[in-house]
C-alpha cells in the first residue's frame, strides 16, 4: 500500500513538502509489519498509513471476504435514488444523496418529465446531505436552473504514472461517463504515456468557463442544503453553485474538505482482504486556493434550534 501511494498518489509530492520525515515514518511502519500475522493487527497498520497522510479522498475499506467489518455510515445506510417533490410556497424539493453516476438518468428523467412544472416554480431546494461524492457530470441537467453568470470551474493535473494511465484507459469502457469526457480521458492518457510520471494538465487553460445563452426566468431563489458529509463532486457542484447569484448554500457546518485530489483508483491489496483509494488529479486551485481539509462553507450557518431546515427554507 505504502509503494502505490508513493508511486501513485496525486498529493504526494504536496505531502512530502509538508512532511520531511514521511519516508522514514513509512520505513518504521514497515518494520512493525513483518511481525503482524493477526489480521486485526494488520488493519490497525494499515489504518496508521491512511491516518498519517490525512485527506478525506484516502481512505481504506475491508472488502467482503474480510472478517474485518466496515463500520457503516450515516450516508451509506440511505437509499441513494435521486427524488422530486412538490411542496408549498411553490417549491420544489430535490434530494441528490449521490452523484454514482448510475443514478444521474433517474435525476435527468425527473428534470425533463417535470420541466413545464418546473419552469414556473419560484423556489428550488437542492438537498445533497450525506452525498459522499462520485461523478462531476451528476447534476448537468439542475445547472440550467442555477446559472445566471459564466462559471468559472478550475481545471486538474493528473498525476502520469504507469497505474493510474491503466486506470484511465479503463474507464474509456464506463457506459455512464459522456463521449466528451472520454475524449478527453482518451488525450490524457496519450499525454500521459508521452510523460510518464509527472503532472500532465487536462487542458491549455488552467479555468474552464461554463457560459449559457440562457437564465432561466424560473426558479427566482434555489436554496442546496449541505453538511459534512459532503465531499469531492458534491463540493464541485457547491463550488460551480455558490457562483450563482440566484443561490444559497445552507448547513449547520462546513463540507468535508475532499476535493483537492481526485479521480479515485480503487486498488486491492494484495490478499483482496481490503482495497484503498488514490487520488490521480490534483487541483489548479492548488496551492492558491485549497478546499481540503477545512471544507466549503455555509453562505448561511444553520443554528441548531432549526431542527427541520427544509420546513424552514420552504416558510
Amino acid at each position: 500500500m505504502a509503494d502505490t501511494y508513493l508511486a501513485d498518489y496525486s498529493g504526494m509530492r504536496d505531502f512530502a513538502a509538508r512532511n520531511p520525515g514521511y519516508r522514514s515514518y513509512i520505513d518504521s511502519l514497515r518494520k512493525q509489519a513483518s511481525s503482524k500475522m493477526d489480521i486485526r493487527a494488520c488493519d490497525s497498520l494499515l489504518k496508521k498509513l491512511i491516518h498519517y497522510l490525512d485527506n478525506g479522498h484516502v481512505f481504506l475499506v475491508p472488502s467482503e471476504i474480510n472478517p474485518v467489518e466496515a463500520t457503516p455510515t450515516e450516508s451509506a445506510q440511505k437509499d441513494p435514488t435521486p427524488t422530486l417533490s412538490f411542496k408549498p410556497n411553490s417549491t420544489a424539493l430535490f434530494t441528490v444523496p449521490t452523484c454514482n453516476m448510475a443514478y444521474k438518468p433517474i435525476l435527468d428523467s425527473l428534470v425533463l418529465s417535470n420541466k413545464e412544472k418546473l419552469e414556473k416554480t419560484r423556489h428550488f431546494i437542492i438537498d445533497v446531505r450525506g452525498n459522499g461524492g462520485g461523478g462531476d457530470a451528476m447534476f448537468t441537467s439542475l445547472l440550467p436552473y442555477l446559472y445566471t453568470n459564466p462559471i468559472l470551474v478550475y481545471n486538474s493535473d493528473f498525476w502520469s504514472s504507469p497505474n493510474n494511465i491503466r486506470f484511465f484507459e479503463e474507464l474509456l469502457t464506463n457506459e455512464y461517463i459522456p463521449e466528451d469526457a472520454k475524449n478527453q480521458i482518451r488525450d490524457i492518457v496519450t499525454r500521459g504515456k508521452q510523460a510518464p510520471n509527472q503532472f500532465v494538465p487536462f487542458a491549455t487553460n488552467r479555468i474552464d468557463t461554463i457560459r449559457m445563452d440562457q437564465i432561466k426566468d424560473y426558479p427566482k431563489k434555489v436554496s442546496i442544503l449541505m453538511d459534512k458529509e459532503c465531499i469531492s463532486a458534491t463540493e464541485q457542484f457547491l463550488l460551480n453553485a455558490r457562483q450563482s447569484k440566484k443561490t444559497r448554500i445552507y448547513g449547520y457546518s462546513n463540507s468535508g474538505g475532499a476535493i483537492d485530489y481526485g479521480n479515485l483508483n480503487f486498488v486491492f491489496t494484495p490478499s483482496k482482504l481490503w482495497y484503498f483509494s488514490v487520488p490521480t488529479t490534483r487541483s489548479a486551485r492548488l496551492p492558491d486556493y485549497p478546499v481540503d481539509p477545512t471544507g466549503i462553507a455555509p453562505h448561511v450557518k444553520l443554528k441548531p434550534e432549526i431542527k427541520d431546515p427544509i420546513q424552514w427554507l420552504i416558510k
